[in-house]
């Protein structure tokens, strides 16, 4: 067992590990990746990642921030998720930044001496993380055991992803970025990261967006949505504030015409809420898995910054409207990126959000076209090709 001082000691045999077997009976390449359950775009990037090397290779997927769990009930993650939840973001955001000289000084040891464990156990020939904070001490046990390393990120601000100060003396390995900004291209390069080891590719994408679909006339009879409408989507996370509501209220006293349609996410009291006003021009919806679908079909979205969903949003050439009253610092960027790129707005006070909608309504043309400047998002394509380059 290993611990640090201060904590009890972490049993890495026994946690944060998943889909185990024995792997000498095992005749393919085995890929170790690295996730958490923090958050939804982690676990989205895993699940896109393990689709596309189903039957190609062995995918372990591995959580090391599971191993920090105090006593039984509490864990680091679960704190994470408990304060995203309760929309306590600039606290999460102060949480991140205060815990650089943890993951430096304190963890950076454990960590490395985690990893060399999990290498010798699944005796990997491929590294792949998707999370932050951990990747010095995994780069450090790959480079020992002389695996090749590759990082995908799933934000637009990567301040998180090295906590150290220079990461060059460490063997070069591959990263994908979701846009070149001073945040994603700019901070590798300070980090002494090559420019020919990054790579543009956009986020990583859920299967449904990167399938074509049938023409919205066809999709709105499957979604039993309007035809003849406008259709404002509004998702405002996983956990889905209040705030989902109040837009939607404030849209159907106005006079747009619009069907809007709410996606609650794991707030079931804000769905069973919804439902119960029975509202003929609101379509309120629970944790789905088709957001493709909708996204195809309706002519603007209301939602928080959030990377995944405006990379989504960006590959459906739909317009969107930000709501930045309370969002986390790593998100700033992605605002950044909507603004810039004149694909969407700032809601600056939702008591004329339906003055705000009617213009993106009136100018969708416009503003579809600035979608051009974006290239096609290539992450599937680039993440099975490199890991086959990488593997030899």
């Amino acid at each position: 067992m290993l611990g640090f001082p201060g904590i009890p000691p972490l049993n890495f045999l026994q946690k944060g590990i998943t889909n185990r077997s024995d792997l000498s009976r095992e005749d393919k390449k085995r890929v170790m990746l690295l996730s958490c359950r923090g958050g939804n775009g982690h676990q989205s990037a895993t699940d896109t990642i393990t689709s596309l090397f189903q039957g190609i290779y062995s995918t372990k997927i591995v959580y090391p921030m599971e191993v920090l769990q105090l006593g039984e009930y509490f864990s680091g993650v679960g704190m994470y998720n408990f304060l995203l939840q309760k929309y306590f973001l600039r606290t999460v955001s102060l949480m991140a930044a205060l815990s650089y000289p943890v993951f430096r000084n304190i963890l950076r040891g454990t960590f490395i001496r985690y990893f060399e464990d999990q290498i010798k156990r699944f005796r990997p020939d491929l590294i792949i993380s998707v999370m932050p904070f951990i990747n010095e001490p995994a780069l450090i046990a790959a480079q020992r055991a002389k695996i090749p390393f590759l990082l995908v990120t799933v934000d637009n601000d990567l301040r998180n992803y090295f906590v150290d100060r220079d990461v060059r003396s460490l063997d070069p390995f591959k990263v994908t970025i979701g846009h070149e900004l001073p945040t994603t291209t700019g901070l590798l390069l300070e980090k002494g990261i090559a420019s020919k080891d990054i790579m543009l590719t956009g986020l990583p994408l859920r299967r449904g967006f990167r399938v074509e679909k049938p023409d919205r006339a066809e999709l709105c009879i499957q979604l039993s949505l309007p035809e003849d409408k406008p259709i404002i989507l509004i998702m405002m996370g996983g956990a889905c504030s209040y705030k989902a509501d109040e837009y939607a209220e404030h849209l159907i006293r106005s006079d747009l015409g619009v069907h809007v349609v709410v996606v609650c996410g794991k707030n079931r009291k804000l769905l069973v809420d919804m439902i119960e006003k029975d509202h003929p021009f609101i379509t309120p919806l629970g944790f789905i898995s088709n957001i493709s679908d909708y996204m195809a079909v309706a002519s603007l979205l209301i939602t928080k910054p959030g990377p995944n969903t405006v990379e989504e949003a960006i590959q459906s050439r739909l317009p969107m409207l930000l709501d930045t009253e309370n969002i986390l610092s790593w998100e700033e960027s992605s605002v950044e990126l909507v603004l810039e790129a004149n694909i969407g707005k700032e809601i600056a006070s939702s008591e004329k959000l339906d003055v705000l909608v009617k213009h993106m309504l009136d100018h969708q043309k416009d503003i579809k076209s600035s979608f051009d400047q974006f290239q096609a998002n290539s992450f599937a394509e680039t993440i099975v090709e490199v890991s086959k380059e990488l593997l030899g």
